[in-house]
């Protein structure tokens, strides 16, 4: 069913997620290039009857950083998205299965990506933990499969000291065995 967002003129629908649950109540998300719109709704028809609307920029950014973030509430079975804003935090529910969790959590990065590129220019940055390959390591080690450990990125450049060639760990600190000049790597 299409709901009339009465979107500006120079607003365009980027992403949109039915059945997530905000403040308790069910509703439909929608990114759009100038808000974050939720439609709350009940009922079997589910009837709208309420549209909220979150200003992008009205959403803390520290750092060229946005302030959203995905939180996995594993007690609810639910990715959350957070979004920290100059006056609250909004959180919003994507529930999950078993087997739906990595696509809800690579959906869910997607909302984060974007709202990024539209308030920086460029996509969040990831970690390993918080990344669908961190989610992948962290659901395999919970059924008990192992995954094998990245082995550490070897370096041979020249001493900075006498130029002899030296070779080790990157991020290794070295001593050089021809003039004791100790470096990192």
């Amino acid at each position: 069913m299409t709901t009339d967002l009465n979107l500006q003129q120079n607003e365009g629908i980027i992403l949109q997620k039915e059945e997530v649950i905000h403040r308790n109540k069910t509703c439909e998300l929608y990114l759009t290039n100038l808000n974050l719109i939720c439609v709350e709704s009940s009922g079997v028809f589910k009837v709208k009857y309420n549209i909220t609307k979150y200003p992008l920029n009205q959403i803390k950014t520290i750092n060229n950083l946005p302030q959203v973030s995905v939180v996995d509430d594993k007690n609810e079975g639910t990715w959350v998205l957070q979004i920290q804003s100059k006056s609250s935090i909004e959180l919003f529910a994507f529930e999950y299965s078993f087997f739906e969790k990595i696509a809800v959590k690579a959906e869910l990065d997607k909302w984060v990506n974007q709202i990024s590129i539209l308030l920086t220019g460029h996509p969040a940055p990831t970690t390993d933990d918080n990344s669908l390959v961190g989610s992948v390591k962290n659901m395999l080690g919970a059924i008990g499969v192992k995954t094998k450990p990245q082995a550490p990125e070897n370096l041979t450049t020249k001493c900075i000291g006498c130029m002899a060639p030296i070779s080790g760990s990157k991020g290794a600190t070295i001593r050089c065995k021809y003039c004791d000049t100790e470096q990192t790597l």
